[in-house]
């Protein structure tokens, strides 16, 4: 699916979901130390097969080949 880290924090995205639900979703960690899962974007309309960076925007792509853009 994909990883992309952006200032301290990893971002990851899960192919159908955290809790395997059958939707995407992305959430980041922290790079260093101890801290908590935040979860980005959730429920998208289908499960996610790929994740960049450029510029500090992350790009998520969808199984239907929607893309979407976000900047955390």
């Amino acid at each position: 699916m994909g990883l992309a880290i952006i200032g301290n924090r990893l971002y990851f995205s899960s192919f159908t979901g955290l809790k395997a639900t059958g939707k995407g979703q992305v959430a980041s960690v922290p790079l260093h130390g101890s801290g908590s899962t935040k979860l980005l974007l959730s429920s998208l309309g289908a499960p996610i097969v790929g994740l960049g960076v450029h510029d500090g925007t992350l790009y998520v792509g969808e199984l239907t080949g929607k893309v979407y853009s976000v900047k955390p």
